[in-house]
């Protein structure tokens, strides 16, 4: 169904149904934990936080941030991240990240600027994103966002 919405009384844009952002969340977000477990490190894993950015970024876009944990017993023994977050899809501001950082035991923030050229000239405004995780005996999982 595509629904159409009025932008500042001039202009008419074509806006996709709920569904549609659910099924590219879905398709996204369908390898976010890559399992790299063995016996000498049960438990431990690369898992991907993917917070959908397309509402502030104009588009169908995520800011993702890799990151390892270790999970026992439901409980995070260690966790570090893996470089800095970056933005996967399409829209038409890009990412440019600043730092990233744990929040808690599960929670993953990523902050940094959104940077494009609109109507001759540079646009930019800073965002912070929070992923929020979850666990299991031995792993983690990312709540809907």
């Amino acid at each position: 169904m595509l629904l159409k919405v009025r932008l500042m009384n001039t202009t008419v844009m074509p806006i996709y149904t709920l569904n549609l952002l659910q099924i590219a969340y879905e398709e996204d977000t369908a390898s976010n934990t890559r399992e790299t477990k063995n016996a000498s490190t049960r438990g431990t894993a690369t898992y991907t936080s993917s917070v959908f950015s397309g509402v502030p970024a104009g588009g169908a876009c995520w800011v993702k941030q890799d990151f390892r944990a270790t999970v026992t017993n439901y409980k995070v023994t260690s966790k570090s991240l893996l470089g800095s977050s970056y933005q996967t899809g399409v829209c038409v501001f890009q990412w440019s990240p600043n730092y990233s950082w744990f929040e808690g035991n599960l929670n993953v923030l990523s902050k940094g600027t959104f940077h494009a050229v609109v109507k001759g000239g540079p646009v930019s405004f800073a965002a912070t994103f929070k992923a929020f995780f979850h666990t299991n005996k031995a792993s983690l999982y990312q709540e809907f966002q």
